[in-house]
C-alpha cells in the first residue's frame, strides 16, 4: 500500500510538471499588432493590440504614446529574444522615423533615437541583432539598440517598394515580402545581401500588399495583408513556407502595419523547466514501477 501511494503521488507530480510545460509554451505564443494611422493634418496615432493567431480577433491594449503624451504610428514590431522587450519603429510623421520601446501592459512608449532611414517592418535574429527592411533602397539595415541609428547593409537585387514585410527564419535567413506582386517571397543572406532562395506563392492573387511578417515560436509564418476591399483594411493570413499555400485567418483592425510574437525568455525558461521535471518524474515513475513488479514477483 505505501508503494502504491508513492506511485500515485509521483503520477500527480508528473501531470503537474506536464501542465507547467504546456502552460509556459502556450503563454509564449502571444501575438502583438500595431497600427500606423495618420490624421489628415499629418499627426500620427497608433494603437497596440493583442491578436489571436487562430482567428485574427484582437483586443486593444492601449494607444501608443511616448512618455504618455506624444501619439505615434508604428511600422514595425519586434520582441527581443533575450530580454523580452517590445521594440517598434515609428512611421515618422510628423518627424523622422524613430526606434522606441513599448510597454505591453498599456502601450506607453519610450523613444530611443532617430533611424536616419525609412524602415518597414523589423525582426531580431536569435542573437539579438535587430534588422529592418529599407524600402527606399531595397536592402537590409541593422538598427543600433542604443541609439536607434540604422546601418544599411549590402545591396540586394530587390527593387525599392511601397510596402514590405520582414522575418528572420530559424536558419538565420531574412524572408522579405517586397515582391509579392510577382508572386514570390525572397530569402536573403543578411551577411552578403545575396538572394539565396525564394518561395513561389500559390494563389498569390489573395495578397494585395504585405505590410508585416512574423514567425511564431512554432515556425509558422504569418503576414498582414492589405485587403483589396480598401486601402486601410487589413487581414491576417498564414503562408506555408514549404508549399507556398496562403490561408486567410481573419480581419484585423484597420491600418495594422506591424506584427510580433511575444518570446518572453522567462516563459521559455518556465516551459523548459516544466518539461525537464516531467521527463525526470516519468523516469523515476518507470523505475519505481519496475522495482515494484520485481518485488512482487519474488
Amino acid at each position: 500500500m505505501p508503494t502504491q501511494i508513492a506511485l500515485a503521488r509521483i503520477a500527480a507530480l508528473a501531470a503537474a510538471a506536464l501542465a507547467l510545460a504546456f502552460a509556459g509554451t502556450a503563454a509564449a505564443k502571444k501575438l502583438y499588432a500595431a497600427t500606423a494611422h495618420e490624421e489628415a493634418d499629418g499627426r500620427s496615432a497608433g494603437v497596440l493590440y493583442v491578436v489571436d493567431p487562430g482567428t485574427g480577433r484582437s483586443r486593444v491594449i492601449g494607444p501608443i504614446r511616448i512618455d504618455g503624451g506624444e501619439a505615434v504610428a508604428v511600422d514595425g514590431l519586434a520582441v527581443h529574444p533575450k530580454t523580452g522587450v517590445l521594440y517598434a519603429i515609428t512611421t515618422g510623421a510628423p518627424g523622422e522615423p524613430r526606434l522606441i520601446t513599448i510597454d505591453t501592459r498599456n502601450g506607453y512608449a519610450q523613444a530611443i533615437g532617430p533611424l536616419g532611414e525609412r524602415g518597414a517592418d523589423m525582426q531580431f535574429d536569435k542573437d539579438g541583432k535587430l534588422f529592418t527592411w529599407l524600402l527606399d533602397v531595397g536592402r537590409l539595415g541593422v538598427i543600433d539598440l542604443a541609439t536607434g541609428r540604422v546601418h544599411p547593409m549590402n545591396k540586394t537585387d530587390i527593387p525599392p517598394s511601397r510596402t514590405a514585410g520582414l522575418a528572420i527564419n530559424p536558419q538565420g535567413l531574412a524572408i522579405v515580402a517586397a515582391r509579392v506582386s510577382k508572386g514570390v517571397l525572397d530569402e536573403v543572406d543578411p551577411a552578403t545581401g545575396t538572394i539565396v532562395g525564394g518561395l513561389a506563392l500559390i494563389d498569390a492573387s489573395i495578397i494585395n500588399a504585405v505590410n508585416a511578417l512574423a514567425i511564431s515560436p512554432g515556425g509558422a509564418l504569418f503576414a498582414v495583408n492589405t485587403s483589396k476591399a480598401g486601402r486601410a483594411k487589413r487581414e491576417l493570413i498564414s503562408i506555408d513556407t514549404e508549399s507556398g499555400n496562403i490561408m486567410r485567418i481573419g480581419a484585423l483592425p484597420d491600418e495594422v502595419d506591424a506584427l510580433a510574437f511575444d518570446q518572453d525568455p522567462h516563459e521559455a525558461r518556465q516551459s523548459k523547466l516544466g518539461l525537464f521535471l516531467f521527463i525526470a518524474t516519468v523516469f523515476l515513475l518507470l523505475n519505481l514501477a519496475g522495482w515494484y513488479r520485481w518485488r512482487n514477483s519474488g
